[in-house]
């Protein structure tokens, strides 16, 4: 199942069975309470955030290791406590930078000849357990010797490679490409499959509102939206840096692949864990008096559901041979994998946005077209904002470091407010227009 075999397909039915078709499904019930569709649209959207934030989590943890002492850290880089508010983790040691001060400061750290003779490898929790918001000399002269006896780059002040990054991609021969570039078709299945289900869901939504505003209903596809613009090319940054953190082996491939599809199909799990007989007649009640008409789109769309999960294929294999050209600085990784993640989904987003404003259907007038184009473009960048605001808040908030969620405002909270609003301005002229035209 969590590779996708036996799961749902357009071209077998409409019915998804995930939380979001249950969310689907009471949104547009009729005898449903506004409180009761509230809660459902929120809390999936909860749910798709902290199935990002798991991402993140992985990003980050892989990136900047959490650790007590010298020896839980990657070659060329150290352990150190920027924040008095976060667990110590581990940072690149060109941060370091040089410490002249070394042959006179830290021989009176340590007992009579034990600088002189200490190596990397004796440096763990006994010579310095690392805690929060630890600044003293000794751990300043362990780093610098860690450093020193690790770093590719000692003799350069620490700068120049990402060592681990750089000492794992030069461990990976043809046989270790073949095998990733075959895993990585076998994950496109559930990757491509996550994506088709999102669109079905919200294909099915649209049809019982048939144009209708619903507040509940707009924050549910904004979740669509999130799980189909944005978690596959998050997902593929989170197994991106497994594969390059990790030792390079066909066992860790294997698994790293399938951790990443594990949260993944989150959502398919839990459907099967927490909802019963009466959640599954409402999907199915929903998606009843889908029509066929509509049912023929979605095989129609079949082909780009695959398409967009062979390019996060084509996004992880560029990402695995460029990163040791691209990534320099080991604190440096943790923004590349942002910028995996943000800019492939900004290109699916503008390629969608060109198809709608450039394909005529229906005799859609060209200014029509254009409008929903935009309206489109707007909601699906809103929509990623909003994820990436969520997820960030709860990363800091979860991880204790509160004083960095001030930086939030300009990064993650204003855009999102700054879309959100010509997104509701976009939708208010869509309506009046089509309201004139029906006139």
């Amino acid at each position: 199942r969590m590779l996708g075999l036996g799961r749902f397909s357009t071209m077998t039915g409409n019915n998804t069975e995930t939380l979001s078709m249950h969310a689907v499904a009471v949104v547009i019930d009729k005898d449903a309470s506004i409180v009761r569709k509230l809660l459902h649209s929120l809390g999936v959207l909860l749910f798709v955030s902290l199935q990002v934030y798991l991402l993140y989590l992985v990003m980050n943890e892989a990136t900047h290791k959490k650790c007590n002492s010298m020896a839980d850290c990657y070659s060329g880089t150290y352990c150190a406590s920027n924040n008095g508010n976060t667990i110590p983790f581990c940072v690149d040691c060109s941060e370091f930078g040089n410490f002249p001060q070394a042959q006179e400061v830290c021989p009176d750290e340590f007992p009579t000849g034990e600088w002189e003779t200490m190596g990397d490898a004796d440096i763990d929790h006994i010579d310095l357990l690392i805690k929060k918001n630890i600044k003293s000399n000794k751990h300043k002269c362990l780093s610098f010797r860690h450093c020193c006896q690790t770093d590719m780059d000692a003799e350069n002040e620490f700068d120049g490679h990402c060592d681990f990054v750089y000492l794992n991609t030069n461990k990976m021969d043809g046989g270790t490409l073949m095998m990733i570039i075959f895993l990585g078709f076998l994950w496109a299945l559930p990757i491509s499959q996550d994506i088709e289900e999102a669109a079905t869901e919200e294909r099915v939504m649209d049809h019982h509102l048939d144009g209708s505003l619903n507040i509940p209903a707009e924050i549910v596809r904004l979740v669509l939206r999130i799980r189909r613009c944005y978690v596959p090319f998050a997902a593929t940054s989170a197994t991106l840096v497994l594969l390059i953190t990790d030792d390079i082996s066909a066992k860790n491939i294997i698994l790293n692949f399938l951790a990443v599809t594990f949260i993944s199909e989150a959502d398919n799990a839990l459907t099967v864990l927490l909802l019963g007989a009466p959640q599954r007649e409402l999907m199915e009640n929903a998606v009843a008096v889908f029509d066929s008409e509509n049912s023929n789109k979605s095989k129609a769309a079949f082909f780009w559901f695959r398409l967009q999960g062979l390019f996060c294929v084509l996004v992880l294999i560029v990402g695995l041979l460029q990163i040791d050209k691209w990534v320099k600085n080991c604190n440096a990784l943790t923004y590349f994998l942002t910028y995996m993640a943000f800019f492939p989904s900004m290109i699916v987003i503008v390629g969608q946005g060109f198809y709608m404003a450039c394909v005529k259907r229906d005799e859609e007038p060209k200014c029509t077209r254009i409008l929903s184009a935009l309206l489109e473009f707007c909601r699906n960048i809103s929509a990623i904002f909003i994820e990436m605001t969520v997820g960030t808040v709860l990363f800091y908030f979860l991880n204790g470091d509160l004083a960095a969620l001030d930086a939030l405002k300009d990064l993650f909270v204003m855009p999102t407010i700054a879309f959100l609003l010509i997104t509701i301005g976009l939708e208010l002229c869509k309506r009046m227009r089509c309201a004139r035209n029906r006139e």
